[in-house]
């Protein structure tokens, strides 16, 4: 996977995590792609495009770096990626996606855009969602054969072959405070990868440029160039569809997701996920036969499976209560700490928690195996314990 290895040098000596940077890959290849090549599943079709959301703390991780790289190499690729506005509304988004109505490379009429935006409430927030812009997000995503929406000035308008890509970043407090919690659960959230961060690399204080940076930047837009210029059906050799089917059915059997409200939906479009990142490795494998590999499975389940122990997380900072936020802030603190005084832990949490409320929050933090409690020399200690993966 040369082209992927490449992207993630364009961030190596910085603070981007390794994660960010690969799923930052992925999107971008997926945006160049459109909906040029497909899977036929039969009832229904799967197209490379793909939601994805950056989850970290603020200034941690570098969410926006890593998206800027995505943006900046498309942008200067000179290919016909039409980038739509990160503040819209049901209105806008259609006017706009109707002003992108072109020819995809087989030739029939198709409207592509992406939106990448640092902040995703920025696009998508209560109010945004309110206004109906989530009801149209999901059909654009799916990638209808037309989609039709009735505008308050401009009557009916029907965009053919639409396809939507977005990439995108969020802060922990954002999240919780901005993203619409009516989506959480969902058809939207079903369709959106949240990739969740909370360890940063170690701190890199001087960036400088990668010795070949320009050799870097033209190769990954070659590979940009000539993926574009690619259009048909993909399709599963034998080991790479046995392979699906005993993923699908093992994650079926064995997933605890179904049974939770907010991930069912993202339980249900987890094949889907897999088939789209499959799709986006193969092309970046360079091959350019439109056959999904074995390794192609492998390596996506790999990457979805790493990142869903982080899922309900995020979910549970979309839908907390106050008295959620108020157990994620203190879990926060001890996390960042890795082991405190309850002195120490009271002092920076008092402006919101009082010694009480503090006591009732360590007590669930305790019973849910997340910290242990150490005393010495007569003063209380918590130390972090829980998902260190």
């Amino acid at each position: 996977m040369n082209w992927l290895r490449d992207f993630l040098e364009l961030s190596s000596g910085t603070e981007v995590p390794s994660t960010f940077s690969c799923w930052c890959g992925l999107s971008t290849m997926s945006m160049v792609l459109k909906r040029s090549l497909w899977i036929d599943m039969g009832v229904y079709t799967v197209f490379p495009n793909m939601f994805v959301v950056l989850v970290a703390g603020s200034g941690r991780c570098k969410k926006s770096t890593a998206i800027n790289i995505a943006e900046n190499l498309i942008r200067k690729s000179g290919l016909d990626v039409g980038f739509l506005s990160q503040k819209s509304s049901p209105e806008r988004l259609i006017g706009d996606m109707m002003n992108l109505k072109g020819k995809d490379p087989t030739g029939l009429e198709s409207s592509s855009g992406v939106v990448v935006a640092d902040e995703i409430v920025t696009f998508l927030n209560k109010r945004s969602y309110e206004s109906g812009i989530g009801e149209i997000l999901i059909p654009l995503y799916d990638c209808k054969e037309s989609f039709e929406y009735r505008t308050i000035s401009r009557g009916i308008e029907k965009i053919q072959r639409p396809c939507l890509g977005l990439l995108g970043g969020t802060t922990i407090d954002c999240l919780r405070d901005d993203f619409p919690k009516a989506a959480v659960g969902g058809g939207l959230t079903s369709r959106i990868i949240f990739i969740y961060q909370d360890i940063p690399p170690a701190p890199v204080a001087w960036t400088t440029r990668h010795p070949n940076q320009d050799g870097i930047i033209q190769s990954l837009q070659e590979g940009l160039r000539r993926a574009s210029k690619l259009s048909g059906e993909m399709v599963l050799d034998g080991p790479a569809k046995d392979l699906f089917i005993k993923e699908y059915e093992f994650f079926y059997e064995n997933s605890s997701f179904y049974d939770i409200k907010s991930l069912a939906g993202y339980a249900s479009r987890r094949g889907v996920h897999l088939l789209k990142i499959a799709l986006v490795l193969s092309i970046i494998d360079g091959k350019d036969d439109l056959v999904i590999r074995e390794d192609h499975i492998r390596f996506a389940r790999n990457l979805l499976t790493e990142n869903e122990p982080h899922l309900e997380k995020v979910m549970n900072m979309v839908i907390s209560t106050d008295k959620g936020s108020l157990i994620d802030m203190v879990r926060m603190r001890i996390h960042s700490n890795k082991r405190i005084s309850r002195s120490e832990l009271l002092r920076s949490v008092s402006h919101q928690v009082s010694a009480r409320e503090l006591d009732e929050i360590l007590a669930t933090l305790f019973m849910s195996d997340q910290i242990l409690v150490e005393k010495t020399n007569g003063s209380r200690f918590y130390v972090w314990k829980g998902e260190e993966k």
